[in-house]
């Protein structure tokens, strides 16, 4: 599931944005079991896995959230930073099937600066019987002058 048509005059003017920098892919790379050649090649430096803390794919800092729920609940963490209006307040709202639970935390997002960093988790869990066909949905942040829409991914069970 992407994240929608790309719409290039929007894109501009975002609101929000999830920072991502190089360095941050290499926790994940050394979670994948590269070992440190393997890294290094990719990273253009030296990198030793072994003094890095390993994260999953889930645990990047992306607009997208793709969880397993093989145990549940789950739980991650982003971090957003305001590239639109100084003073805004953007409220999470979720939509996805009602057989998923999705609690964002905190639910609103108060913004008094440009550049200004916040950051929430997203927890998911089934709210009943687990789907093995997996569900898909989104988490939108919502202000008076932006909606920022990041699609919420559960695989179906083997994938």
């Amino acid at each position: 599931m992407g994240a929608g048509y790309a719409n290039p005059a929007l894109a501009f003017d975002p609101g929000l944005v999830y920072d991502l920098r190089a360095d941050d892919y290499i926790p994940y790379l050394c979670g994948l079991g590269l070992g440190d050649d393997g890294v290094t090649e990719i990273a253009h430096r030296p990198v030793a896995c072994g003094g890095v803390k390993a994260i999953t794919e889930a645990e990047l800092n992306y607009p997208s959230l793709v969880v397993s729920l093989l145990s549940q609940p789950i739980t991650v963490n982003r971090t957003v930073t305001n590239v639109g209006k100084a003073r805004s307040v953007y409220t999470a709202v979720v939509d996805i099937p009602k057989d998923v639970s999705v609690t964002v935390q905190p639910p609103m997002l108060r913004f008094t600066e440009l550049k200004e960093r916040q950051s929430f988790t997203v927890t998911v869990r089934w709210a009943g019987e687990p789907n093995v066909a997996g569900a898909e949905g989104n988490l939108k942040w919502v202000c008076d002058d932006y909606i920022v829409r990041s699609p919420l991914v559960i695989p179906a069970k083997g994938e």
